[in-house]
């Protein structure tokens, strides 16, 4: 099937929000995923980095709710395209950004990074089983493509990031990686911008 750029939603402030946390925390963790040149922002997904020759790409859905176990299947599904899809050799790192997760989808500890294989048995059978069922109900995605392989390979892959409880819990690292100190009285020179150097492009393709 052929690549199909499809949106069906009109982000309200919440989401908007989140796109944007995805964004600085994707700039905040260079150093796991390697430098982003430029974003692509709603193409193949929300926020897309893009290395310099577009060979490299760390793909980011963003949702702004507090999810169920069910909810995040249904949440995986953009990512779950991109994954078998004929870029799927482009994308180094799958990542779901999420505000919160409800409290059922862990059997301790709550971790604000997390693997497939961290979440409770039981959830991870709700979470495969909504994924499934949201896949087969697009027409983007071809049903033969819906194979446990497939899944299986997608869920060893995509990491699911739990959002900082502010945008001001990712400005301040940028902000200080960038030599601004701030105190003594004295007043610094203006940090460089933390996207100096960068796109923010509508879209990028290899």
């Amino acid at each position: 099937m052929a690549y199909i750029i499809h949106s069906s939603e009109q982000n309200a402030a919440r989401g908007n929000d989140m796109e944007t946390r995805a964004l600085l925390h994707l700039l905040c963790s260079e150093n796991e995923y390697g430098e982003s040149n430029g974003f692509a922002i709603d193409f193949f997904n929300d926020v897309t980095g893009v290395d310099r020759m577009a060979y490299k790409l760390v793909d980011i859905q963003a949702k702004a709710s507090k999810s169920r176990a069910k909810d995040i299947g249904t949440e995986l599904v953009t990512l779950f395209k991109n994954h078998v899809s004929d870029f799927a050799g482009y994308f180094v790192a799958e990542i779901l950004f999420l505000r919160s997760v409800r409290d059922n989808v862990f059997d301790g500890e709550r971790l604000s990074q997390f693997r497939f294989s961290d979440i409770r048995p039981k959830a991870q059978q709700t979470i495969r089983k909504s994924l499934r069922d949201e896949c087969l109900n697009k027409s983007y995605i071809d049903d033969e493509d819906v194979t446990e392989d497939a899944i299986n390979s997608f869920f060893d892959k995509v990491v699911f990031v739990v959002s900082e409880p502010s945008v001001e819990d990712y400005i301040t690292p940028l902000v200080r990686s960038a030599g601004y100190q701030g105190d003594g009285g004295v007043i610094p020179p203006i940090p460089p911008s933390p996207h100096e150097g960068k796109r923010v492009m509508p879209f990028a393709a290899p």
